[in-house]
């Protein structure tokens, strides 16, 4: 096997793993967007917001003042408060919209490898290639973890290279 092609499978495999990390990490931060958006309807649902105390009402010896609109100053206030709270919901749909995109466009690089991991390699081959594109482990890492020797790690590392290689031709292209 050529060094280029070597290092290309290699540099797909931290790919892989780089997704799969980032795909559960936005998988979580969409749903924390979610549940803050359910809060925040909460919020405007039963108009759970706060007035400002600057806004008083008027006084029995003040004189009135009617309003063009009809609106009084803290009807005003809550229907602000309410709008700024619908802008932040639509806000967090927009990055919602935004993860779930990325997302998807991660599974869909991430797919061919995907069969490959789960339908070709026993648990030893997996482990070592998440050990080492997955965590980033060192070589000596490694093997006290698999309870091998580093050159049977290398030897071991140059062949699922190769399987990943020949099984990548036609889709990591």
């Amino acid at each position: 096997m050529d060094k280029t092609l070597f290092k290309k499978t290699e540099w797909q495999l931290y790919s892989y793993f780089e997704n799969v990390s980032k795909i559960e990490a936005y998988q979580s931060k969409r749903d924390l967007l979610k549940k803050n958006i359910e809060e925040l309807e909460r919020k405007i649902k039963n108009t759970d917001v706060s007035l400002n105390p600057d806004v008083k009402s008027v006084g029995f010896s003040e004189r009135v003042q009617t309003s063009t609109d009809g609106v009084s100053a803290a009807e005003k206030n809550m229907i602000n408060l309410i709008e700024r709270l619908e802008k932040e919901i639509e806000k967090k749909e927009g990055k919602i919209v935004d993860l779930e995109l990325s997302i998807m466009k991660m599974k869909e690089d991430n797919k061919p490898l995907d069969k490959f991991f789960d339908s070709r390699l026993k648990d030893y081959w997996r482990k070592l290639l998440e050990y080492k594109y997955g965590d980033g482990d060192s070589n000596i890492e490694i093997c006290e973890k698999l309870n091998i020797s580093e050159t049977k790690l290398v030897k071991d590392k140059k062949k699922i290279i190769e399987r990943v290689s020949r099984w990548g031709d036609s889709f990591l292209s």
